[in-house]
């Protein structure tokens, strides 16, 4: 930057302040005579000195040079260059970056000295001064690059780079190379707006005609009454009162207790609670099944008995009357069949049961717990007297030891008990309960009463008042008023207009809220809607700086599912690459939204390895936000005939889109190419492109394309809303 003062003013507060020009690398200049008449005119020499103070600062950053016609030069910063390079086929692209702001440098006259493989150097400049030098039809091999200096800038470190022999289909770094529209000459750049079937002069782009009014999308909630009464869990009508009793109490089917006294009965039916008379049931059984053939009713209904037998179903009914009978001398009871129990039998005299499957003891004649056979004690709890015939302090019979045996602890009962009677603790509290007896209830007060007491009065309390009610389950169901007004079913629904996603599925509802059917144009869109209402199809808008103040809400809730975003586009002028200014707002809105989300970047490269530059640009925007739909290039003619890539032969152009859409696809993303119906035939070998995704631009009721294709653009005047004016619109089958 430079900062012009007078030389003359410079030479003359150098004069005044006593500065010597021998600190100074030029002559002594001469000084004006009019400033210094007019310095000499100021009256406070305060304001002079101040003034020289202000020049002094302005001198610390000046050097005088000669030859510069009295000015006095301020030196920027330097800044500091790096080299980065690029190669696609037999070319060298060599951009000089700023290493601070990571933007390649424009508006200087970059210079360089390239060494080929073979030792051979050649200069070239940047005449353009868009801090790019592309070199190109040059042999593969190993180049050196050498940057010659430039005023104002730290020359870069020499720089090796490998000049590819074939192109790669593969991304290349190109966020250096990027520009804003603030950057560029817009005017002279972007020429994509008006979409790509301006060429097609037969179908134009002009709405066809609605056959539905369009209106907004509206959601209503209404409550509508049937004429069908409502009926409770029981399965009951329902009426708006409940009956009482004659107490005033709601009335229930059940009733849990009552006074005999209570039910007064006239024609069946309790004229105080309205009970039914309970009617005695009389049994039947016509089967001879022994159960009452009653609807509700399971009595049994045997009968003569006998041994506990019922002589009709010769079943054992009362277990407790019946006696089992074995004549044959078997297991079995001769009337029941249920096993009978064992009989045990010790005939070797060992006190256990012979039978092969039993363990039963059978000892007899005891005497002090010990068998009389088998001399063994078998009740230790009788055996209370131990015998010790030969003197070893051991009972000949259990073993114990030893048989003398001490006396028993005496319980001492504490100092306060009385000895006048036996020390007794029933309750445990280690007080004999003669000396402290417990209170009675007539020596407590209410609020000493126990809570057993209490209890106790409360139940005397009711039982007392209990004969003038009647207690009902309040959990049975409830005794309804007949005479009251009936209660009718209500179902609470909603009212539609417009578009409308419902459990998945997209509808249009007219403005009185009917779902429309078959073949429809809506705001000059052609749909297809099921008998059901349900629109076939995916419905998708695209979008770019040209559509502004977007609600993503409202386009989600309108019905669209999917939005393709232009991400950038190459200037048809110059051939810049420059990110679209609302693709940032639009991408990040979209997918809040839960749109699906794909770009498209328009084209005007003018051969392949500019196409792989133009697919790494937009998968680098892709990729920082995550998309789930195809990335496009999109080709089209530009500026009115006036683009860079216009002039492009059919197999250069599908040269170039072949490049773009291999580059994604070795990204990992899946390709897409976007042209016109007529685009399509004239200007690309589409059977070249049959591996990738296609969309078509035809505005017309119905799709003329003939060929495979996955997006239908079919108009430039769709209406949806939460975006203001016009906006495209696609039918999709991805």
């Amino acid at each position: 930057m430079k900062k012009r003062i007078a030389l003359a003013i410079c030479s003359f507060m150098i004069a005044i302040g006593g500065i010597g020009m021998s600190s100074l690398p030029h002559e002594e200049l001469p000084v004006s005579e009019e400033l210094l008449s007019e310095a000499m005119e100021e009256e406070e020499p305060e304001e002079v000195i101040e003034e020289v103070a202000e020049v002094k600062v302005c001198l610390e950053g000046c050097t005088l040079e000669e030859g510069h016609e009295g000015e006095c030069v301020v030196k920027e910063e330097d800044i500091e260059v790096i080299l980065k390079t690029t190669s696609m086929e037999r070319d060298l692209k060599v951009k000089f970056v700023n290493k601070k702001t990571g933007k390649v440098i424009s508006g200087a006259d970059f210079k360089m000295k390239l060494t080929s493989p073979s030792k051979k150097t050649k200069e070239y400049s940047d005449h353009d001064n868009d801090g790019i030098i592309w070199v190109k039809d040059i042999d593969g091999g190993n180049y050196t690059i050498e940057m010659l200096e430039l005023e104002g800038y730290v020359t870069a470190k020499n720089l090796t780079a490998e000049v590819k022999k074939k192109i790669e289909y593969k991304v290349v770094e190109v966020a250096d190379e990027v520009k804003s529209e603030s950057e560029v000459n817009v005017s002279q750049e972007d020429g994509a707006y008006g979409g790509a079937e301006k060429d097609d002069s037969t179908s134009g782009s002009a709405k066809l005609e609605d056959t539905v009014e369009y209106v907004a999308s509206t959601k209503k909630e209404v409550t509508k009454t049937t004429k069908v009464q409502k009926k409770d869990s029981f399965g009951q009508l329902v009426y708006e009162k409940q009956k009482v009793d004659a107490l005033g109490q709601p009335m229930y089917a059940k009733i849990l207790s009552e006074s005999d006294e209570f039910h007064t009965f006239k024609k069946g039916t309790c004229t105080r609670c309205g009970a039914a008379e309970k009617k005695e049931h009389v049994h039947i059984d016509k089967d001879n099944n022994c159960v009452c053939d009653g609807p509700e009713c399971t009595e049994s209904m045997h009968s003569e008995l006998s041994n506990g037998i019922c002589n009709k179903c010769k079943k054992v009914v009362k277990p407790e009357n019946h006696t089992h009978e074995n004549s044959n001398n078997d297991t079995a009871c001769d009337s029941c069949g249920e096993t009978l129990v064992h009989t045990c039998v010790d005939e070797d005299g060992n006190c256990v049961c012979d039978g092969p499957n039993c363990t039963e003891s059978m000892h007899s004649e005891l005497s002090n717990g010990i068998c009389s056979k088998c001399k063994k004690v078998v009740k230790a709890e009788e055996h209370t007297e131990h015998i010790d015939s030969d003197a070893d302090n051991k009972c000949d019979f259990c073993e114990k030891t030893p048989l003398v045996q001490n006396p028993p602890e005496e319980t001492n009962p504490p100092a306060e008990h009385s000895n006048e009677h036996d020390f007794v603790d029933v309750n445990g509290d280690d007080k004999c309960d003669n000396c402290n007896p417990a209170p009675t209830s007539t020596d407590l007060t209410e609020g000493d009463q126990t809570v057993a007491s209490i209890i106790f009065r409360k139940f005397n309390l009711l039982s007392v008042s209990s004969n003038r009610f009647i207690k009902y389950d309040t959990k049975s169901a409830p005794v309804y008023d007949t005479s009251s007004a009936k209660v009718y079913e209500t179902e609470t629904t909603y009212i539609y207009t417009g578009w409308q996603t419902i459990d998945g599925a997209t509808y249009y509802f007219d403005k009185n809220g009917n779902k429309v059917t078959g073949e429809q144009v809506i705001e000059g869109i052609p749909y297809t809607f099921s008998s059901e209402g349900v629109r076939s199809g995916t419905i998708g808008i695209d979008v770019s700086k040209y559509q502004t103040g977007i609600n993503w809400t409202k386009v989600k809730n309108a019905g669209i599912n999917f939005v393709m975003i232009r991400c950038g586009y190459r200037g048809y002028g110059s051939g810049v690459l420059v990110e679209d200014p609302m693709y940032r707002s639009h991408i990040s809105g979209a997918k809040a939204a839960g749109l699906r989300v794909g770009v498209y970047f328009f084209s005007q490269a003018v051969n392949e390895a500019e196409a792989v530059e133009e697919a790494s640009m937009a998968v680098s925007l892709a990729k920082k936000y995550g998309i789930n739909m195809p990335i496009a290039i999109d080709s089209e003619y530009a500026a009115g005939g006036r683009g860079r890539a216009d002039g492009l032969s059919k197999s250069a152009r599908t040269a170039v889109t072949k490049a773009f859409c291999d580059t994604v696809k070795s990204a990992g993303y899946t390709p897409m190419v976007y042209a016109s119906k007529s685009w399509f035939n004239d200007h690309l070998n589409v059977s070249q492109l049959s591996s990738y995704r296609i969309w078509v631009a035809h505005y017309a009721e119905k799709c003329g394309y003939t060929g495979k294709y996955h997006i239908w653009q079919n108009t430039d005047k769709g209406k949806v809303d939460g975006v203001p004016g016009y906006v495209d619109m696609n039918i999709s089958s991805i």
